[in-house]
């Protein structure tokens, strides 16, 4: 099988793990998410000048918006949302402040208004559909993310990416080519793990 239809058919995987996992779990899982991010975003020494890109989430991706108005408030940091800009180019990021109405944007995201700032984030959240531990994600499949990473790195732009997801997302092994980014941590309901020490 290609490795293209390995993707394929883990990312459906993936998909109706995250599902059941979302429809599984008890309660508010956010204060979870948020705590475990709150406390490595201490750990790191974030502070007012940080820019953190979350992502406006789309039907059951994890919601991390409520962690970033926590570290909002607590830390000072600054949050931007992704912005694609079209098929085979790297994202851009725009300044968003919680309470801002957001547009529609391409592939049903939702994003900040046009007159927004562009920024440039030192911490990425991504959504996933499937990881394993050697920190590969498999997401939609657009590879926007990979080429943001990639971009960012050839600048000279140092970034910490952050793969989002539940713990029954986690497979033996995500099928990668060459342009494929691995993430530096993964965060899920049971905390977060620093790829790395893997």
């Amino acid at each position: 099988m290609s490795i293209s239809k390995q993707k394929s058919h883990l990312r459906r995987l993936g998909k109706e793990r995250r599902r059941e996992a979302q429809e599984t779990l008890d309660g508010d899982i956010s204060e979870s998410f948020g705590g475990s991010l709150t406390e490595f975003a201490d750990g790191i020494g974030v502070d007012e000048k940080t820019v953190i890109a979350a992502y406006w989430p789309i039907g059951d991706e994890v919601d991390v918006i409520p962690a970033i108005k926590r570290l909002i408030h607590v830390m000072r940091i600054q949050c931007c949302l992704p912005i694609v800009l079209g098929n085979e180019l790297p994202l851009i990021f725009k300044l968003w402040h919680p309470g801002e109405s957001l547009c529609l944007g391409k592939f049903g995201t939702s994003q900040p208004h046009t007159a927004s700032q562009i920024v440039n984030p030192s911490i990425l959240l991504i959504p996933l559909l499937a990881y394993d531990l050697a920190g590969y994600r498999l997401g939609w499949g657009g590879g926007f993310y990979d080429r943001t990473i990639t971009a960012m790195k050839e600048n000279g732009h140092s970034i910490i990416s952050i793969g989002v997801g539940y713990a029954a997302q986690q497979i033996p092994l995500i099928p990668r080519n060459s342009f494929d980014q691995p993430m530096d941590w993964i965060l899920t309901e049971e905390g977060m793990y620093k790829v790395d020490e893997a």
